[in-house]
């Protein structure tokens, strides 16, 4: 479970410090281009935290005073045989904050919560040990002390040693900012359920620190009857 979670935190701390120095010029031209912008900055930060994938971005878009909802974003590896070179797909991430005109000229607006919608994620696990969402990792350096949720999400995991194939879906995860401990961590309370073939239900409850890369996890499966 320490990768699923590793890549559902590595996917919200590259959402959150996107900066929109370059609206100032969009919003000189017109208010139109605004999506074009903030669409272009998220490609161009997750491709600088990613440099090995391609990222590709479809569209994003401005509900000002609600906040930015991203659509369409795929992590792509090339290097990979055709069947296994999308590793993420999100149909949607919303960041709720109170974004105008105004405030993605003056800067990055506080973000409030993130909402990811049907994220679908292509596990493959290798003969020599190695994972194909190893990838999505990275250091982490900061905290992320704001709620998140992931709705209606689907996993496809496959063992290529054993080919053994598995499919979760509907998968839901709820991250709640907790406690600072001792050493300066923020904890956040974590709970995830998934359903998949083999298994009816999965359910994953505990609580994860990012900074300290530390899990403290219960899990408990059904099996299918």
């Amino acid at each position: 479970m320490n990768s699923l979670s590793d890549l559902l935190w590595s996917l919200v701390r590259w959402a959150i410090p996107i900066t929109f120095a370059g609206v100032v010029a969009a919003i000189a031209v017109g208010t139109s281009r605004i999506n074009d912008e903030i669409c272009a900055h998220v490609e161009g930060v997750l491709a600088n935290r990613f440099p090995s994938l391609q990222v590709d971005v479809q569209q994003a878009s401005l509900n000002q005073g609600q906040g930015i909802v991203i659509h369409g974003l795929s992590l792509i590896d090339k290097n990979m045989p055709e069947n296994w070179q999308q590793i993420l797909r999100v149909d949607e991430v919303h960041l709720a904050c109170d974004a105008t005109l105004a405030s993605l000229a003056m800067g990055q607006p506080n973000i409030d919560s993130i909402r990811v919608v049907r994220p679908t994620l292509h596990a493959v696990h290798f003969q020599d040990g190695t994972w194909n969402i190893q990838k999505l990792f990275g250091n982490a350096e900061t905290n992320v002390a704001i709620p998140v949720s992931v709705e209606a999400a689907t996993i496809l995991y496959e063992d290529v040693e054993t080919s053994f194939q598995e499919t979760f879906q509907q998968g839901r995860l709820e991250l709640e900012p907790g406690v600072t401990d001792s050493q300066g961590a923020t904890w956040s309370k974590m709970h995830l359920c998934l359903n998949g073939q083999t298994i009816e239900q999965f359910t994953v409850s505990g609580a994860v620190s990012l900074s300290a890369k530390r899990f403290e996890l219960e899990a408990v499966q059904s099996p299918q009857s």
